[in-house]
C-alpha cells in the first residue's frame, strides 16, 4: 500500500507546474532548563521546523507533501550533540480527491481525521497512514470514516485504527456550538 501511495504521489506531483505549488511552513524555538536535586542542571536550546508543499493537480485532486524536524516522540530537536545532523523526515504525503463538492477521500500519510478539541491527551503531531472518507451532509452535520495505521513505538507492531466521526457545528443564538461523537 505504501509503495502504491508513493508512486501515485510522484505521478501527481509531476503533473503540477512549479507555479501551482503552494509552500507553507512554521518554525518554533524553545529553551529548556531542568534543575533537579542530585542531578546536573540541563540547559537546552531546541527548535522545530516544518515545510509543506501542496498543489492542485486537477480540478478535484490535491497532492500534499510535508517535511518536518524531529522524531516520532517530538518534533523538537536539540542544538548541540557534537555537530550531529538533525532529523528531517516525511511528516505528510497524501492525495485528496473530491468527487463531489461535499465529499472527499484522503489517501496517504495525513492529519488526524477525527475531532481533537483542546485536550492534552491528543498528540496533533501524529500523522497516521491510510485512507479517510469525509462527507458534509449540510446544516452543519459532517461524517467521516477511516482506516489507518500508526506506529506506537520502537518495539511493538503498528496499530490499526478503524473508526468513524460524526459532528454537528451550528450557530445557536449567535454562539458557535459544536458536538462530536
Amino acid at each position: 500500500m505504501r509503495k502504491l501511495i508513493a508512486i501515485a504521489m510522484l505521478g501527481l506531483a509531476s503533473t503540477a507546474s512549479l507555479a501551482d505549488v503552494a509552500v507553507t511552513g512554521n518554525f518554533a524555538y524553545r529553551y529548556d532548563s531542568v534543575q533537579a536535586p542530585k542531578v546536573t542542571t540541563v540547559n537546552q536550546d531546541k527548535m522545530a521546523a516544518e515545510v509543506k508543499l501542496s498543489a492542485d493537480v486537477g480540478s478535484n485532486v490535491k497532492a500534499v507533501l510535508g517535511l518536518s524536524t524531529g522524531s516520532a516522540n517530538t518534533r523538537f530537536v536539540t542544538f548541540g550533540d557534537n555537530n550531529s545532523l538533525k532529523n528531517i523526515d516525511l511528516s505528510l504525503a497524501y492525495v485528496e480527491y473530491a468527487p463531489l463538492a461535499n465529499a472527499k477521500i484522503v489517501i496517504g500519510k495525513q492529519y488526524l481525521p477525527w475531532a481533537t478539541g483542546h485536550s492534552y491527551f491528543t498528540d496533533r503531531d501524529i500523522h497516521p497512514e491510510g485512507f479517510t472518507v469525509a462527507y458534509d451532509v449540510g446544516q452543519g452535520i459532517n461524517l467521516s470514516g477511516y482506516s489507518l495505521t500508526t506506529s506506537e513505538g520502537l518495539y511493538g507492531r503498528d496499530s490499526k485504527i478503524k473508526g468513524f466521526n460524526a459532528g454537528l457545528n451550528r450557530e445557536i443564538a449567535g454562539l458557535s456550538a459544536g458536538l462530536t461523537l
